[in-house]
């Protein structure tokens, strides 16, 4: 009788532990694929940042002086600071490479437009946290 309860409760209980490991092992999954994911995303992210942060450096010491010279009372027109922010977003695009820049586009789902304004975004960021000064770039 004993020996016939504990086989009833292995057949009855076996298939609910078993779909609970099954259960837990999926959520483990998904989970792991979350982090890691997210963590691939936040180093993209990262890359991103110091990659705009070396090309506004760039920038600053190649491109805005010799416009700066060329303008006649030294300050940049509104189209000059475009072209130096342009620039600064190839600099960034080149300096990240077209695969990392193709990933981060996919990982943050944004269009080829968006994804643009999220590069000069960007560079304006790395504008105002490397110098108290107007690099020109906005």
């Amino acid at each position: 009788m004993k020996e016939q309860l504990i086989s009833w409760g292995l057949d009855i209980l076996g298939p609910i532990v078993a779909a609970a490991a099954a259960w837990a092992l999926f959520k483990f999954g998904s989970w792991l694929k979350s982090k890691t994911q997210n963590e691939r995303v936040r180093a993209l992210i990262d890359i991103a940042t110091r990659s705009a942060g070396t090309a506004v450096k760039s920038v600053e010491a190649t491109l805005r002086p010799t416009i700066k010279k060329l303008a006649a009372d030294g300050k940049l027109t509104p189209d000059e600071g475009s072209g130096l922010r342009s620039a600064a977003v190839e600099a960034m695009r080149r300096d990240m490479g077209p695969a990392a820049t193709d990933l981060l586009q996919k990982s943050l789902q944004l269009g080829r437009d968006e994804f643009d304004r999220w590069l000069e975004r960007q560079v304006e960021a790395a504008n105002l946290t490397l110098s108290s000064k107007d690099l020109g770039l906005r």
